[in-house]
């Protein structure tokens, strides 16, 4: 193997590194997630299978019932535990997706106007002026943008001024 194989192979080994080591975060919130749901299902559930023991125990008599629930019961937390893996691979997807996925225009718009709804009480309250011109000249910019991805929309008919 000469010295540029060598450094083609090392260069793809380090690469690979890099993507692992990306990968590895996102992967461990999901894991973490999923195991504490299924730590918290299965406590809840051995809790309540060994209740309908001690019942069925103390009243022999309504033993067909209380097996019934707890079929009942399991089949509640098998359809819990695969809630708790459909979640974990949901987020774990979408923590590898969202990184690469640039916002719909609409969607930025929205997330700026959710900030700046919050933002006027704050600035208002201050006494200082230059801090409420800014904030205007955002809250006017935010308008405008909403107005143009409003004429862009198709079927977009065209609103009387307003006074």
């Amino acid at each position: 193997m000469d010295d540029a194989e060598r450094s083609r192979y090392r260069s793809s080994l380090w690469d690979l590194y890099r993507s692992v080591a990306g990968v590895y975060p996102a992967y461990l919130r999901a894991g973490v997630g999923f195991w504490t749901e299924m730590a918290a299902n299965g406590s809840s559930y051995y809790l309540e299978l060994l209740e309908s023991m001690v019942a069925a125990w103390q009243r022999p008599q309504h033993a067909e019932r209380i097996f019934a629930q707890g079929v009942d019961r399991f089949k509640t937390h098998m359809q819990w535990t695969g809630d708790a893996i459909e979640r974990a691979m949901l987020e774990f997807n979408q923590s590898l997706v969202a990184p690469g996925r640039r916002p719909e225009p609409a969607e930025r718009g929205a997330d700026g106007h959710r900030d700046l709804a919050d933002a006027p009480a704050p600035a208002a309250r201050s006494s200082r002026a230059a801090e409420v011109q800014a904030l205007r000249r955002e809250v006017e910019a935010s308008l405008d943008e909403l107005r143009r991805l409003e004429e862009q929309s198709p079927g977009h008919r065209a609103a009387p001024p307003s006074a």
